[in-house]
């Protein structure tokens, strides 16, 4: 696999031992100068598909090239490779009829497995878009796995869903051909279990058509993990949920209650409450999986100071305020580059007051560097850098830009396909004031912004998002040059509604512009938390503007 440098932009081969979780190895950019090069110093999580040096303190990442389309590794077919007899009488003894292996094209072979660090017996899973093989699984004895170098990672059995109203998705080959054993050939499998889900934007054109899905994961905690973001990348409204009772997957159900009983799980699988009553019994495998691993709590600003007082979490509604031209927006866009850059975060973004779209994306170009990326100024960047960092933006960030209106609606639609085939994490909708607002006829404004508040709130729930929205703090009417006063999580213009409705308010004042614009002293308010035990406390930090390099720090440089 390559992994490139975010210090020096270089890029590295490594041939990791595991596909998923977290594994730790030598660094390919410092072992090789240290007295003791066999360290393992290097960490590698699979699926964030990040990594961290501790000796030499360098991040690492998977590059996706800007300019064309990724080229995928191709393994090539051969179908004269056979099961042998002690692998088929295994299947059997699992439930799987050669019949089925036959038909599914499972084959086998001797191939190296870095487990064990030598050649075995394996079986090959195939993986096949339109008839042609795509990628390999190649399982060994004590479930060892790995799947073929840089090949492209689809759903397993990807061909039999083509053109379907609904299908059935399974967390591994074996319990897909459990299903495919009993008549269902519209099942697929994702091909690493509760890790990376890179599959479902390369599957998204044979999965968005879809009208009815079957959710077959593992009864665990990352099968449910992993249901969990399915269901958010497909759509609560299109999911059902299969039960498995007291069994962990299908094919332990096959083994242990037989082909009928596990037919009965399709037909009785249950859909998912999207409106009205919600029974204790509709959410109780969410809630004994959060009792055995504990609360979801905000996830890190990389802002230490930030930290205590406001972290991102899912579900949440922000409203981020403050006065005209005082870096709200600047200072939330340096807080997704952070949690993009850093945990691979993706953020949809509705942002009419940065238009043309093109000056949205330099400026994230600008605080991902700290560089400029106007020529007029000392410290541009280099035309490779700001390659690389475009590449970045690229990957993280989708700006929308409706054609026919700016209703919040509209807005919600876009965001919710880009949830879907992406895996959004957070959205931004910045500002207000800039959507086009249709209140009833006769609707009070407080009610309005009530409702509209409810609706974010929902979409933020039903998406495990963070919902973001910028809204300008009230004007004050002063003659001369005085500083504007400190904002007031209540003088939102629009009134106290959006602060009632919000889970947090957050505001970023500039308490010297006025009077001295060259200062650059932020103040952070965080004037109203939720939820505090999760999230952090209400309080207030000092922070400081670079506007050379468009970044925030925690000390004046």
């Amino acid at each position: 696999m390559k992994v490139t440098s975010k210090n020096t932009g270089e890029t590295f081969e490594i041939d990791f031992r595991k596909f998923r979780g977290e594994e730790q190895t030598i660094c390919p950019a410092c072992s090789h100068t240290r007295k003791k090069k066999n360290d393992k110093c290097f960490s590698w999580n699979h699926d964030k598909q990040q990594g961290h040096c501790f000796n030499c303190n360098d991040a690492f990442y998977i590059r996706r090239k800007l300019e064309e389309k990724k080229q995928y590794a191709v393994p090539d077919w051969s179908n004269r490779t056979e099961l042998t007899d002690k692998a088929v009488k295994w299947f059997e003894g699992r439930g799987i009829s050669q019949f089925t292996l036959n038909e599914m094209q499972v084959t086998g072979g001797i191939d190296w497995m870095p487990e064990f660090n030598k050649e075995i017996e394996t079986i090959h899973f195939n993986y096949f878009r339109n008839g042609k093989l795509v990628n390999i699984k190649y399982r060994g004895a004590n479930k060892s796995f790995k799947i073929y170098k840089d090949a492209e990672l689809i759903l397993y059995n990807l061909d039999a869903i083509i053109g379907q109203k609904t299908a059935i998705i399974c967390e591994g080959e074996i319990d897909q051909l459990s299903y495919f054993e009993i008549g269902f050939r519209n099942c697929v499998s994702v091909p690493n279990g509760a890790s990376n889900f890179n599959f479902i934007d390369n599957c998204f054109e044979y999965i968005e058509p879809l009208e009815k899905v079957y959710i077959a994961t593992d009864n665990d905690e990352a099968g449910i993990r992993l249901r969990n973001e399915l269901i958010r990348r497909i759509g609560a409204e299109k999911c059902l949920i299969v039960d498995f009772k007291d069994c962990k997957d299908a094919n332990e159900y096959l083994c242990k209650h037989g082909k009928e009983e596990l037919e009965k799980t399709i037909k009785e699988a249950k859909e998912i409450p999207v409106d009205g009553i919600v029974y204790l019994a509709n959410v109780y495998d969410n809630m004994l999986a959060t009792f055995r691993n504990g609360k979801k709590f905000g996830t890190s600003t990389y802002f230490n100071i930030l930290d205590n007082h406001w972290k991102w979490r899912g579900g949440e509604v922000n409203i981020w305020t403050g006065y005209n031209n005082e870096g709200k927006s600047c200072f939330l866009s340096q807080l997704a580059v952070n949690k993009a850059k850093f945990e691979n975060w993706k953020f949809a973004v509705f942002s009419v007051e940065n238009y043309p779209v093109s000056e949205y994306y330099d400026e994230l170009i600008h605080c991902y560097t700290g560089k400029s990326t106007d020529k007029r100024y000392l410290n541009v960047m280099s035309e490779q850098e700001y390659f690389e960092a475009a590449e970045f933006v690229h990957e993280h960030f989708f700006a929308i830009m409706p054609e026919e209106n700016f209703q919040i609606q509209t807005i919600l639609e876009k965001m919710q396909w880009l949830i879907r085939k992406y895996g959004v994490n957070a959205c931004i909708i910045d500002p207000y004031n800039q959507i086009e607002h249709h209140m009833l006829t006769g609707e009070r404004e407080d009610l309005y912004i009530s409702r509209f508040m409810s609706k974010l709130k929902k979409f933020a729930v039903d998406n495990d998002i963070s919902m973001n929205l910028v809204a300008h703090q009230v004007t004050p009417q002063f003659a001369g040059k005085e500083n504007y006063p400190q904002p007031d999580t209540y003088k939102i213009k629009g009134g106290g509604t959006f602060a009632d409705k919000a889970d947090n308010v957050i505001a970023v004042w500039r308490p010297m512009r006025r009077t001295n614009p060259d200062d650059r002293t932020v103040k952070i308010i965080v004037g109203k938390i939720k939820k505090q035990r999760l999230v952090g406390v209400p309080g207030e930090i000092i922070m400081f503007y670079s506007p050379e390099k468009n970044q925030y720090f925690e000390t004046m440089d």
